[in-house]
């Protein structure tokens, strides 16, 4: 054997050794006996055994979120950006709901909830999160795909971040609502990612990306947006990550600072217009400081101090991530005040987003977001003129349709779709990163319905592979007619 045949031989084995996941054996026997331990402590001990069942639970989900790093095999997965939202809107949450169930700003169900109700979430997001890392590694999340994806080219997605701002800017201040437009869009968070992974060799970039990042940024602070103001921010610093790029330590601070900002800016101007005395941009992450109670949204009492106005502004960004409140409001009032849907809500809002197809059936859910029928059934059904919209989450949607099992064979099947699209985008190249965040967006959505985000997701794999197949075929035709020239 050549010795340039040994050296590639050598780089072969490296690529598959560096792509073979990390054994994850040791750790789901350890999760198994924890939650072996936290079913058995449930089961046997009644209400009374919350404290052991609250330990036993944390410990079960944090090691889930390690085992789903193991399976595949790299932190900038979307398997393992939906365990880290599982953390945040249901461990967190449960504990957080749990201590602080007594306050007056809950939902009054969730007051009165017993310690059954709440052993019963740390049961059902336990077996819930198991159900999804099983799901990603039947998928085979930890073996990258070695489909073709053509990499697109820095013009290309310049022009797909400038058409994708420019074209959301015309829906925001033209009064354009379409969903379908909305995804296709999007691509500008494809864009942004890509671009960042380039920017990393290819500094030039970052003047002209950075200007279309903060556009994107603003179009979501001027609509009071928090998500739409948040994402272009963090597919830039996933796509820059990706590529290898380390964050200085100041630099994940200035980019944390300016995430809360806004997070906090905006809540705070939309609870001033809630007030009838709206207050400019600028203003609105002051004025939870000194005007507005941010947890409820109030007035706040002029006597508190600093202390207390941070309190209440931890407080109320913690309550905008309520999986625990929706899992525990369903649960109360599903099946005895309202009956199991039997699969309704699941396809019928699936269904309202095809406009053919949706005249064909009389539909009970004709719309694609569940966030009014949570609020007027579950959050607030004595308040018919309630304008909000709550998130009810995939847990709490399954739960309601066809209970406990429910929720872990549906969650299973959710693992597996997540798992396949790490498989294929894992992060080995620009358009591979774009893609991938492009997706996640969308799938790390657990707090939503499931038709909302499977309907969402499905449009936009449909886009990208019509983008990626016409790439393939331009630069195929570029090509040809490149090589007939020269000859």
């Amino acid at each position: 054997m050549s010795s340039g045949s040994l050296e590639l031989s050598l780089q072969r084995a490296s690529r598959r050794l560096s792509h073979r996941p990390h054994s994850t054996a040791p750790l789901l026997a350890v999760v198994a006996a924890v939650v072996g331990v936290l079913v058995g402590i449930a089961t046997r001990s009644g209400p009374s055994s919350l404290p052991l069942v609250t330990g036993a639970g944390v410990a079960a989900q944090v090691l889930l979120f390690v085992v789903m790093r193991r399976v595949v095999g790299r932190s900038l997965a979307l398997g393992v950006a939906v365990c880290g939202a599982w953390l945040v809107y249901f461990t967190l949450r449960i504990a957080v709901t749990q201590i602080d169930r007594s306050n007056r700003v809950e939902n009054e169900l969730v007051r009165a909830a017993g310690d059954s109700t709440f052993v019963w979430a740390w049961l059902i997001t336990t077996a819930g999160l198991a159900a999804v890392v099983a799901g990603a590694a039947l998928a085979g999340a930890g073996r990258p795909s070695g489909k073709y994806v053509p990499d697109l080219g820095v013009a290309t997605l310049e022009w797909f971040a400038v058409v994708g701002v420019v074209g959301r800017a015309a829906m925001v201040f033209g009064g354009v609502a379409s969903g379908f437009v909305e995804n296709v869009l999007s691509l500008y968070l494809l864009a942004f990612a890509a671009l960042g992974y380039r920017s990393v060799a290819e500094p030039a970039l970052r003047r002209r990306l950075y200007l279309l990042v903060g556009a994107a940024s603003t179009l979501g602070v001027l609509t009071s947006f928090k998500e739409a103001a948040i994402v272009p921010i963090a597919a830039l610093t996933v796509g820059m990550l990706a590529a290898g790029a380390r964050l200085e330590r100041r630099r994940i601070v200035a980019l944390a600072f300016v995430g809360l900002t806004v997070f906090v800016g905006v809540q705070g101007n939309r609870i001033a217009w809630d007030a009838g005395e709206p207050v400019p941009l600028w203003k609105g992450a002051i004025v939870p400081f000194t005007t507005y109670d941010y947890e409820s949204g109030h007035v706040a009492d002029p006597n508190r101090d600093l202390v207390d106005a941070a309190v209440s502004v931890g407080k109320g960004m913690s309550r905008r991530f309520g999986g625990a409140t929706s899992l525990i409001l369903v649960r109360e009032r599903v099946p005895t005040d309202v009956d199991h849907l039997g699969g309704k809500s699941l396809w019928q809002p699936a269904v309202s987003a095809m406009p053919v197809v949706a005249g064909w059936y009389d539909l009970e859910f004709s719309t694609l977001s569940l966030g009014r029928y949570f609020t007027t059934t579950f959050v607030a059904p004595d308040q018919p003129e309630n304008s909000s919209s709550q998130a009810i989450t995939m847990p709490a949607d399954l739960y309601l349709n066809f209970g406990d099992t429910g929720v872990v064979l549906g969650l299973l099947v959710f693992g597996f779709v997540v798992g396949r699209v790490d498989r294929l985008f894992h992060p080995g190249s620009a358009t591979r990163v774009g893609a991938l965040v492009y997706l996640g967006h969308v799938l790390v959505g657990i707090e939503r319905n499931v038709a909302y985000v499977g309907v969402n997701a499905a449009i936009r794999l449909v886009v990208l592979l019509l983008v990626l197949r016409g790439v393939a075929r331009w630069g195929a035709l570029q090509g040809s007619a490149r090589r007939t020239l020269a000859g």
